[in-house]
C-alpha cells in the first residue's frame, strides 16, 4: 500500500485487527535539531531533508556561502552536493577531525575538492541581519575533555566565541526515530523517541507488534538493521506457528576453505577518478572504473585477506613455499 502514512491515513490499530502480526521498520527520518536561536530561520535547512529533496529534483543551491553543521556521513553529502551546486562551502564540526564519524573516503574527497572544514566549534546562534536573512553563524570554540560514552574526547567550552559570515546553514547533526504518530500511545517509546522492544525477540509492549532496524536503534548501517529484522521474522514464526522452524526457510551450503599454496601478491588496483578541479557544477559518477589491465591484476590478486606467511626463522630464513597461517580446510552446515 503506497502513499500511506501509517498513523495519519492509516492506523495501527486497524492494521492489527486485519494482520496477526505487524512488524514495524519505519527507520530514523527525523533530522535533529541545535536548539539554538535563529534555527528556524528561511536561510537554514535540515540536512537529510535537504539531501532527499535535491535527490528529487525540488531543491536549488541554498546560498553562495554555506556552514554545514555536523561531522557524519550526512554532513559530508550535504557539503560535496552543496560545492556541486556552485557555492563556497565550510563544514563545521564539536569534535576532531580524527573523531569525525564520516566514513573516511568521503572526508578524504571533500578535502581534495577543497572544502573549508572548522574543528572544535559548537554553534550557539544562527546570526540574522535585520530582515531576517541569515547573515553569519556564532559559535563557541571547544577544547577536548574527558573521554565519555562514545570513545572520544567529549568538546568542552572555552568560552571564546567565533563568527563565520554565511549567507544559508544547513544542519545535519543526525537523525532521530519519530514514531509518536504511528504509535498513538499504544506502544511503549524510548526516551529518545525509539521503540522500545524486547532485546531478544523485539516484541513491542504490544503482543501484536514487532519493531526492528533504526527504529529501535536509533540511525545504524543497513547490515545491522536487515540482521534485526531477521531475528524479528524469526520470532514472529515462532509466534505464530509455535514452532521454532525459520531455519528451513535458509539454504544449506558447503564450501571449501583451502588455503592456496602461492596466494598471489599485489597492491590493491586504485580506480581511475574525475580530477576534483572538474567535478564542480555537475553530479558525474567520480570513479571511472578499472582499466583493462588493472581488472586484470585485480582479479588475480589473492582476496584470503586471512591468510598471513609465517614469521622468519630466529636465524632469519624465511619461511618456505606454503608456510601459512593455517585455517580450518572446511567448515559445514553453515546457513546464511
Amino acid at each position: 500500500m503506497f502513499n500511506t502514512r501509517v498513523g495519519r491515513d492509516l492506523t495501527l490499530e486497524t492494521l492489527k485487527a486485519g494482520n496477526d502480526a505487524v512488524l514495524i521498520c519505519v527507520g530514523a527520518q527525523e533530522d535533529q535539531v541545535l536548539g539554538i536561536p535563529g534555527e528556524g530561520a528561511k536561510g537554514v535547512f535540515a540536512g537529510y531533508r535537504f539531501l532527499e529533496e535535491l535527490n528529487a529534483s525540488k531543491t536549488a543551491r541554498p546560498g553562495a556561502v554555506v556552514i554545514v553543521i555536523g561531522g557524519g556521513n550526512s554532513a559530508i553529502d550535504a557539503a560535496r552536493s552543496v560545492f556541486r551546486l556552485g557555492a563556497t562551502v565550510t563544514v563545521a564540526y564539536r569534535r576532531t577531525k580524527e573523531e569525525m564519524p564520516a566514513n573516511r573516503e568521503e572526508l578524504e574527497g571533500a578535502i581534495e575538492e577543497g572544502l573549508g572544514f572548522l574543528y572544535m566549534v559548537q554553534p550557539t546562534e544562527v546570526v540574522l541581519d535585520a530582515k531576517g536573512a541569515v547573515r553569519a553563524v556564532r559559535f563557541m570554540k571547544m577544547k577536548s575533555g574527558t573521554v565519555d560514552t562514545s570513545g572520544r574526547r567529549a568538546p568542552v567550552p572555552t568560552g571564546e566565541t567565533v563568527e563565520v559570515p554565511c549567507d544559508a546553514v544547513i544542519v545535519a547533526v543526525g537523525e532521530k526515530v519519530a514514531a509518536g504518530d504511528l504509535a498513538h500511545g499504544s506502544i511503549e517509546l524510548e526516551k529518545s523517541g525509539a521503540i522500545a522492544t524486547d532485546r531478544f525477540g523485539l516484541r513491542t509492549s504490544d503482543s501484536k507488534v514487532w519493531a526492528a532496524g533504526d527504529a529501535t536503534t536509533g540511525p545504524a548501517t543497513a547490515a545491522e538493521a536487515m540482521g534485526l529484522a531477521k531475528r524479528a521474522a524469526r520470532a514472529i514464526n515462532r509466534a505464530l506457528t509455535g514452532e521454532d522452524n525459520f531455519e528451513v526457510l535458509f539454504r544449506t551450503f558447503d564450501y571449501i576453505n583451502r588455503i592456496p599454496e602461492d596466494p598471489g601478491k599485489g597492491r590493491m588496483n586504485r580506480s581511475q577518478r574525475v580530477p576534483p578541479s572538474e567535478r564542480r557544477g555537475n553530479f558525474v559518477e567520480i570513479a571511472m572504473g578499472y582499466t583493462g589491465e588493472q581488472a586484470f591484476r585485480e582479479a588475480e590478486r589473492c582476496l584470503r585477506c586471512d591468510v598471513r606467511e609465517a614469521a622468519p626463522a630466529r636465524d632469519g630464513t624465511k619461511p618456505g613455499r606454503g608456510a601459512l597461517r593455517p585455517v580450518p580446510e572446511r567448515i559445514g552446515g553453515r546457513k546464511e
